[in-house]
């Protein structure tokens, strides 16, 4: 596809989910109460959509990523958080 048709067929839907980001970052920045590890990760991720980088995706699911490579013995919860906790 031609970048006029990507931008037709999904900028509304991205600007939509943009628009929540930033919703969600000002009830978070309005709330009260120390923040924890996933709004660094969150932030960190953001950071990777600045500029023409390449590999976007990718890198900002790195940016929540496990990056030890030993596996542990038991988890530490029930369930996934969405970003490494430390």
């Amino acid at each position: 596809m031609t970048k006029q048709q990507i931008l037709d067929l999904y900028f509304l839907d991205a600007r939509h989910r943009l628009v929540e980001l930033a919703a969600f970052l000002d009830r978070v920045e309005r709330a009260t109460g120390p923040e924890d590890f996933r709004l660094k990760h969150f932030r960190a991720a953001l950071a990777k959509l600045d500029g023409k980088r390449k590999n976007r995706a990718q890198s900002v699911l790195l940016a929540f990523s496990d990056p030890t490579i030993k596996p542990i013995a038991k988890a530490a919860g029930k369930g996934a958080c969405g970003a490494f906790p430390k």
